[in-house]
């Protein structure tokens, strides 16, 4: 039987990781050369044939020639020969399975030596150990091939929920990079091969999870010895992408699954990711999945259709791994969001050899693929969306002096503009409006005739988070963006709400809660605070299913309005949000190129995923 030896990383705390660049001592028990027992040599025991002649009378010469005896032969030394090499290689067999076991045993308890140590950004210390049996956590190994060479692959146990925390995937990324190099080191015993590899790099002593567990190199010690392996969980829900008739169809050799798990409470990150990742599948002819089992939201079909079905069956959940890049089926989170859209990313998308906006348009042109595939919300929402566009159309309609719609999305709460001037505060609604009348300025110049009937027909758009925005005197004469759903202020106070009511004896006065509003925009800690004592429940999950639908119908309406052909003259944002850069996918490339979409927030242009 051919023992092979797993390394695997695993973290300093409670377990230990990878191993020894050397495989630990293996006694092999090797057959030495013949021996012969002569014994002693003494007169009584051990005499040889000349003696035993030489103590016989020799033969008459005058008798005939010595013929041999009547009677019974001489036995054979043969079978004593046998016996003796019986006897010798059963005791052989003895010591070699004695010393076998002993070996194992003290290896089981041994401490490994550690081959290196390292810390990840998180902090998490690694070193390197040798061990013999596959570990039960995710975590990079080092295999050895048929040809006897060391491979590195990712170890997923079967059995482990899916998706795991986005710690743990952050971490598996952050490992793997230590895993190849020392992997190149022991095959090529040179230098560390660069950090910064190029995003379409593939590296030759990856071994594909798919592949390893084919060869039966990631196989459990229960399954290795041909024993029922079964999983202590039950299998996950589909994927959302999966086709119903995904049994009959083949399996998916290369994939991209999004997992949307995120500790952002904001909606906007999560779909640019969501609509980059998708056009990135295309572009690598992947299939697309999403898993929004742990999604801040809900579940991904109370706002949007569900996506495009894929043509193959979706892999076992312990085959989708975060990195490398180029492993089969792969997984993408926020968590994960620099190994798959870091530096490497925009080196092999950015157009080097243009500038601005124009730089990034490969990237946009991914998230423009994700968006027209993936941004379909329900029948109900989607019928609002349309009934409201029509009626702002029909405001700005006219036979002869046809006006413009403007949209405007001016964004409170956490998230505060990239301007020096303005990082602790927020721009003054007055930047958004010079803007808006820039737009319309530059549709209708004031040599155009009729320009100022075309800009008296024009309407303003105006979506926010702050419903406290909607009364600014600036805006006065500007519509908002919906009104389906809102996000309502708190209502003032009563006299007597604000003094307290006295009790029945008059004596103390009863405090009164006050009511809680959206004031002051959309805050992290409100939306996760949402349901009883912070525990989300039913009613946490409905009220959050309403701030996000509140949020998609904006960015529809405001896209569809500012952004669309004939009535459509632009749309004015901060991309210190990523909801501005979210709308000016939405509206498209052409939009962005002939200056509709314009940034109040500074000198600074489109990006797609924060990393």
């Amino acid at each position: 039987m051919t023992n092979h030896l797993d390394l695997t990383l695993s973290p300093t705390r409670a377990n230990m990781l990878l191993s020894p660049s050397n495989p630990p001592t293996r006694m092999t028990l090797r057959r030495g050369p013949p021996s012969f027992d002569h014994g002693p040599l003494s007169a009584t025991t051990s005499r040889s044939t000349f003696a035993r002649l030489l103590a016989s009378p020799p033969p008459s010469p005058s008798l005939p020639a010595l013929v041999p005896r009547h009677g019974k032969p001489p036995p054979s030394p043969t079978p004593r020969r046998l016996r003796r090499l019986t006897r010798f290689l059963i005791w052989v067999f003895g010591v070699s399975t004695i010393v076998y076991y002993a070996t194992a045993l003290l290896r089981a308890h041994r401490h490994l030596p550690s081959m290196g140590a390292w810390s990840t950004d998180s902090g998490t210390s690694y070193e390197l150990v040798g061990d013999d049996s596959l570990p039960d956590f995710p975590t990079p190994v080092v295999v050895t091939d048929s040809s006897g060479k060391p491979r590195w692959t990712i170890s997923i146990p079967p059995h482990t929920a899916f998706p795991l925390h986005p710690s743990d995937y952050a971490e598996l990324c952050a490992q793997t990079g230590e895993i190849a190099t020392h992997v190149s080191s022991l095959l090529h015993k040179s230098a560390p091969p660069a950090a910064h590899k190029p995003y379409s790099h593939i590296d030759p002593n990856f071994l594909d999870p798919t592949l390893a567990d084919r060869l039966g190199l990631l196989l459990s010690a229960a399954q290795a010895a041909g024993l029922t392996y079964r999983p202590s969980r039950p299998p996950p829900p589909p994927l959302l992408g999966e086709s119903f008739s995904s049994l009959s169809l083949p399996p998916c050799t290369r994939s991209l699954t999004v997992t949307l798990e995120t500790p952002s409470a904001g909606l906007a990150p999560t779909l640019m990711l969501l609509w980059t990742a998708y056009g990135l599948a295309l572009s690598e002819d992947r299939a697309f999945f999403i898993d929004d089992t742990r999604w801040p939201y809900g579940s991904y079909t109370d706002f949007f259709l569900p996506p495009p079905p894929a043509t193959c069956r979706p892999p076992p959940r312990h085959h989708i791994t975060p990195c490398p890049h180029s492993a089969a089926h792969l997984l993408v989170s926020a968590a994960t969001t620099p190994h798959t859209f870091g530096g490497a990313f925009h080196d092999a998308f950015e157009d080097a050899h243009r500038a601005g906006n124009a730089r990034q348009k490969p990237i946009f042109d991914l998230a423009r693929k994700g968006y027209e595939a993936l941004f379909h919300l329900k029948p109900e929402d989607a019928t609002h969306v349309s009934d409201r566009l029509a009626e702002l159309r029909s405001m700005v309609a006219h036979p002869e002096t046809p006006g413009k719609i403007v949209a405007m999305h001016i964004r409170h709460g956490d998230a505060h503009p990239l301007s020096f001037q303005y990082r602790d505060a927020y721009i003054p609604t007055p930047h958004y409006t010079s803007a808006a009348h820039s737009l319309l300025s530059t549709s209708f110049p004031s040599t155009t005739p009729s320009a100022s009937s075309h800009r008296a027909r024009s309407v303003f758009v105006v979506a926010s988070d702050d419903p406290d925005v909607y009364t600014d005197d600036d805006l006065i004469g500007s519509v908002r963006a919906q009104s389906v759903i809102k996000l309502a202020s708190r209502p003032p106070l009563s006299a007597s709400q604000e003094k307290g009511e006295p009790d029945e004896r008059g004596m103390f006065r009863r405090f009164i809660e006050a009511p809680v509003g959206w004031e002051g925009g959309f805050f992290a800690g409100m939306f996760w605070g949402l349901g009883k004592g912070g525990e989300v429940g039913g009613e946490g999950w409905r009220l959050r299913g309403l701030v996000g639908r509140a949020y998609l119908l904006d960015l529809a309406v405001l896209a569809g309005a500012g952004g669309g052909e004939g009535e459509g003259g632009g749309i004015v944002c901060g991309v210190g949000s990523m909801g501005c850069k979210i709308l000016a996918v939405m509206g498209g490339w052409e939009m962005v190129e002939k200056g509709g979409w314009v940034n109040v927030d500074g000198e600074f242009g489109w990006r797609g995923v924060s990393w």
